[in-house]
């Protein structure tokens, strides 16, 4: 009796777990048994309609659809987001950088004599005009990037 129970049980589980099933029908027969089955007994046996859980409702599913199309959206922006972050970060260094840059060209055209290396290795003297020329643009630069 026990294990008739079990299997009984068992089949029950089978059907209310079964996608494919639609409807399951439970009656009671002469001897007092209590069957279930996806099709209706044929000898006009009164049957109780049940109607297995298959999972989330419809309305549910939807649910859950429109929660993951929100969530890509949501992390479809915070990538977005990030990528102008870093941009706007590396824009930030290379303002720097040119900054630097600038003060640096700036204070070495500061001294009175600025030489070049010519071709052959030797050093010769710039003109002045060309020195305050250069310091000019070096001024310019500064007042561009050092904001």
């Amino acid at each position: 009796m026990k294990q008739s129970r079990q299997a009984l049980s068992l089949v029950v589980a089978s059907l209310l777990c079964s996608t494919g099933a639609a409807e399951v029908y439970k009656w009671v027969d002469p001897k007092g048994e209590t069957h279930y089955s996806e099709r209706k007994p044929v000898d006009g046996t009164e049957v109780e309609t049940m109607t297995p859980w298959t999972g989330a409702a419809p309305v549910e599913r939807q649910t859950l659809k429109a929660r993951i199309a929100a969530s890509d959206k949501q992390r479809a922006e915070r990538e977005k987001q990030d990528k102008r972050d870093r941009e706007s970060k590396a824009d930030a260094d290379k303002i720097k950088h040119n900054c630097e840059q600038a003060n640096i060209r700036a204070a070495s055209l500061e001294r009175a004599r600025v030489n070049k290396v010519n071709v052959d290795g030797t050093l010769s003297r710039m003109p002045e005009e060309w020195r305050q020329e250069q310091m000019a643009e070096a001024r310019a630069a500064v007042e561009k990037y050092c904001i």
